[in-house]
């Protein structure tokens, strides 16, 4: 199967697997590669709503350049807005906006300044610092609000909006997070709720930080953290995390499998995780266990970035660096079973036609 340079899941409400996905797989965390669309591809009427563009061109490997793309050096992470536009985070950079439509950088975003950089004193957001250079972490709201997390001047939250406009920042002392490593938005019983998850370093220690703020309340809270989930984040093992549909489990990937810890909701419905260890499923011994069941599983490729369903309970979908892999695990969290629905890429489905000449209608996952 041809290389991927970019996918982007759409089941329904789109579902959005980032790039930062794509350097994992292929380059495992170095700078990002990418060229513009390939023709012929397009958001075609998929069976399962998942798009896959492809490429396997020899410039595949090549840093992006030229007029079109202004020369960027390097991906960290992206989020799709719903016109359909990229917002890219730049390795260093800032943020720059691609108009898939002509595969060219928006030269009007950020007030004619092409990149989103921030301000020392951002009047925009009550003269509050704003600046950034990278994000590994970030999402976006139905109001195509960006939240990105950045290690920038001691750890914040950074939110803008799609013109490039400042709209938020949430600072390290509201999160407690000085490395905001890892960042998700989930709607859960109606309401859009932001988690944020890191390190920081308190009395000479590194310290594993989570936080959580509920958009419809205006609530937010530094939740407790504690034990393996306290080894997860302030070790920096967990390479992404990701919340299932009902604000039940937070699950990391980590150290190429895949663990999970309960939440708790507030009366503020701030869904805060507790210490104790819910499910591990293990990719090297192909066993799920929890603290009572022990299973077996088979046919999973050791996992790094992860994504819950946005609209299908039970589903998770699993990049793999090692195995270049893209797989949909069906994960029964009751009965602790795990098994693969259908895996693309290097070693999944085969795809034998032309890069540039086959339809994003036939490029799909079929399951």
């Amino acid at each position: 199967m041809q290389n991927i340079i970019g996918f982007y899941l759409t089941m329904n409400n789109k579902i959005k697997l980032s790039i930062f996905f794509i350097l994992i797989i292929f380059f495992g965390f170095t700078k990002g590669f990418s060229k513009p669309i390939p023709p012929g591809s397009g958001e075609g009427d998929v069976p399962a709503n998942i798009l896959i563009l492809l490429d396997s061109s020899k410039s595949m490997k090549n840093l992006v350049s030229g007029s079109n793309y202004m020369g960027l050096t390097g991906v960290d992470s992206i989020v799709e807005l719903s016109d359909g536009n990229l917002i890219v985070a730049e390795s260093k950079k800032g943020f720059v906006k691609i108009l898939t439509a002509n595969n060219e950088i928006d030269r009007t975003f950020a007030q004619n300044k092409v990149r989103f950089r921030g301000k020392n004193r951002d009047p925009n957001c009550n003269n509050k610092d704003s600046t950034v250079k990278s994000s590994w972490a970030m999402d976006i709201r139905s109001n195509d609000v960006i939240y990105a997390g950045v290690y920038d001047d001691g750890g914040k939250i950074v939110a803008f909006d799609s013109d490039g406009k400042c709209v938020d920042v949430i600072k390290k002392s509201t999160t407690g997070i000085a490395m905001p490593r890892m960042l998700e938005i989930r709607e859960i019983g109606g309401q859009e709720i932001l988690f944020v998850s890191g390190r920081t370093h308190e009395r000479r220690k590194k310290r594993g930080k989570f936080y959580v703020y509920n958009f419809a309340t205006g609530k937010g809270k530094k939740c407790s953290v504690s034990g393996t989930l306290d080894q997860t984040l302030k070790n920096e093992s967990a390479m992404s995390m990701t919340i299932d549909r009902n604000g039940n489990y937070v699950y990391f990937g980590r150290n190429n499998n895949i663990w999970s810890f309960p939440l708790t909701a507030d009366a503020d419905n701030i869904y805060c995780p507790s210490a104790g260890t819910h499910l591990i499923l293990n990719t090297r011994t192909n066993r799920i266990q929890s603290a009572a069941i022990t299973n077996t599983i088979s046919n999973i490729n050791q996992i790094h970035a992860i994504e819950y369903s946005r609209d299908t309970d039970n589903i998770i979908y699993a990049a793999s660096k090692h195995s270049h892999t893209l797989q949909k695990i069906e994960l029964d969290d009751t009965n602790v079973t795990a098994s693969v629905l259908v895996t693309a890429g290097q070693h999944g489905s085969k795809n034998d036609a032309d890069p540039g000449t086959i339809s994003a209608a036939d490029v799909k996952l079929d399951q």
